[in-house]
């Protein structure tokens, strides 16, 4: 998981993974114990990059990627 190798890296307090199948967002932040929390964002949520005062839709994110095939 990339998470993981970034999770190594001393200097990062925050960190978003977004994968766009199956179209959800992940905002990891690390608080002052060290500790990472996950943050999970999905369709119809608004994800949240305060530290860069960004707010956008999920579904904004993945506006320009084909839906996914039928199962």
């Amino acid at each position: 998981m990339k998470f993981a190798h970034y999770r190594r890296i001393a200097s990062p307090r925050k960190c978003a993974l977004v994968d766009s199948d199956p179209r959800s967002a992940d905002v990891y932040r690390k608080g002052a114990d060290g500790l990472w929390v996950l943050h999970p964002f999905a369709m119809g949520e608004t994800v949240e990059l305060a530290s860069v005062e960004l707010r956008i839709p999920a579904a904004d994110l993945f506006a320009d990627i084909d839906p996914p095939a039928a199962a």
